[in-house]
Parts: structure tokens; C-alpha cells; sequence
């Protein structure tokens, strides 16, 4: 039973380790780190959000093709 706690806690913790939310703080580039929190650009494994809605953050603008696990996107 400790086995299956430790897996679903693993990956919990490992969703959340490869999660990053959009700020658009530094600009619409996707591939500026600073535009995420964790100031990381996503890859291949990350699970991206993308807030609608806040006031003066544009959203990402993508110069070619990416890929990542997931998005997801509110309205606004």
C-alpha cells in the first residue's frame, strides 16, 4: 500500500515540477524565459497555463512550432 502512495505522490510532485504558467511579463515571446513562472521556457514534457484576462499581459506569440505535454487556456 506505501508503494502506491510513493507512485501517486511521484507523480503528483512530477506534474507539478514540469507545470509553467504564462505572465507575459517580459513580452509576447514564448521562448523568453522571463514570460513564465518558473522562469523556464516550456519543453516537451510541461504542462503549460495560459491565465485570460490580465490586464497589459499579451498573450504568447509563437515563432515556429513547439511542442509540450499539455495546455491549458481560460477565457478572457
Amino acid at each position: 500500500m506505501k508503494k502506491i502512495y510513493l507512485l501517486l505522490f511521484s507523480i503528483l510532485i512530477f506534474g507539478k515540477l514540469h507545470a509553467q504558467t504564462w505572465d507575459g511579463s517580459a513580452s509576447d515571446d514564448w521562448n523568453n524565459m522571463n514570460n513564465w513562472t518558473p522562469a523556464t521556457v516550456p519543453t516537451g514534457t510541461s504542462s503549460v497555463s495560459i491565465p485570460g484576462g490580465l490586464m497589459g499581459v499579451p498573450y504568447p506569440k509563437l515563432a515556429s512550432d513547439v511542442t509540450i505535454r499539455s495546455i491549458s487556456m481560460t477565457a478572457g
